[in-house]
């Protein structure tokens, strides 16, 4: 696993069959940048063959459009769809610099099939739905027990009420996540 960190955001690259599959990708405008940090971990831009992002805002889902135009095959989850516009529209209204994304060559995946997807290109894990975040939210376990998480708020800083949030645990550790690996802040163990 290959930590690469821009801003305030932490970007992750998994070994995957014919390369890498990159967890997440950068914010707008921000390609030249994120080869550097590519460059400081041992690995190029070229190296990366797929994208997944955990929910489709800008510091995760920015450079979406990018890749796909350089041939990385980017998946978006079922239940991600419907984020892109949001975002999209975002950007717009802030004036940055952005590539669209082309929705006919992003690969879509249901959420409930990402086991085989994930198998495919190399990787043991699957994708669960955990939206305490946003509603696209979805957090990448591992079989060995790493989950990448994204915006998911660690869970000692949930409240009392956010059944949400208390779900989205549930389903980490129902399917053995022990080593988080979030967007923001450091990595950490849970029991």
């Amino acid at each position: 696993m290959i930590r690469v960190r821009f801003r305030s955001t932490n970007y992750y690259l998994l070994q995957a069959d014919a390369g890498l599959l990159a967890i997440d990708a950068g914010w707008p405008d921000s390609l030249h940048e994120y080869s550097i940090r590519l460059k400081q971990e041992g690995c190029r831009l070229s190296d990366i063959a797929w994208c997944v992002v955990t929910h489709f805002h800008i510091d995760h889902a920015g450079l979406v459009g990018e890749l796909l135009e350089r041939g990385i095959r980017c998946a978006v989850f079922d239940r991600q769809l419907e984020a892109i516009a949001e975002m999209e529209g975002l950007v717009e209204r802030k004036g940055m610099a952005y590539r669209k994304i082309d929705l006919g060559k992003l690969e879509v995946v249901a959420t409930r099939s990402s086991r085989t997807w994930l198998k495919a290109i190399g990787v043991d894990g699957t994708v669960l739905p955990t939206d305490a975040h946003s509603p696209d939210s979805v957090s990448l376990v591992l079989d060995d027990g790493e989950a990448f998480t994204g915006d998911l708020p660690p869970e000692s800083q949930m409240m009392d009420d956010d059944e949400t949030g208390k779900r989205s645990w549930r389903l980490l550790r129902e399917h053995g996540a022990r080593e988080i690996r979030p967007a923001h802040g450091g990595e950490y163990t849970v029991a």
